[in-house]
């Protein structure tokens, strides 16, 4: 069984949004916004990017691209994620969050982060890779097995 997580890239003026987070080292941390997909809430993938991003920023976004798809096997479970970059024309005051651009990223190290999958993550919005939000379909329809 796989839990169903969505973070939640930030992106403006080429900087990307991060949360500081303590990890369970007592540390903190950079690290995506991120929750978990709630089926008796959300009708798919982009509403939960949207719902993540209001109860944790209090911002609505607007989503443009799918940044990458992790799978993460966890002792307390799997985990595949889903991140999405988004744009906002919300203020954003959450003290614990920053904008950072590419070079100082670049610079980070992997213990800078709150785990691996956040690295990765912030990585390929690095290196400027994007997957089109048309690769996701909903289907709500049933087809009847055996139909050609």
């Amino acid at each position: 069984m796989y839990k169903i997580n969505v973070g939640v890239l930030v992106e403006k003026d080429s900087k990307l949004l991060l949360i500081k987070q303590p990890r369970h080292d007592g540390e903190l941390s950079w690290n995506l916004v991120r929750g978990e997909l709630e089926p008796t809430k959300d009708i798919d993938l982009f509403a939960t990017t949207k719902r993540i991003a209001k109860e944790q920023l209090n911002v609505s976004v607007e989503l443009k691209s799918l940044e990458n798809i992790l799978i993460a096997r966890k002792s307390s479970g799997n985990v595949v994620q889903f991140d999405f970059v988004v744009e906002t024309k919300d203020h954003l005051d959450k003290l614990d969050t920053r904008f950072i651009g590419k070079e100082e990223l670049v610079d980070m190290g992997p213990l800078d982060f709150f785990n691996s999958s956040a690295y990765a993550s912030i990585h390929d919005w690095i290196e400027g890779k994007r997957v089109s939000l048309d690769l996701i379909e909903n289907v709500t329809e049933q087809l009847p097995l055996g139909n050609k």
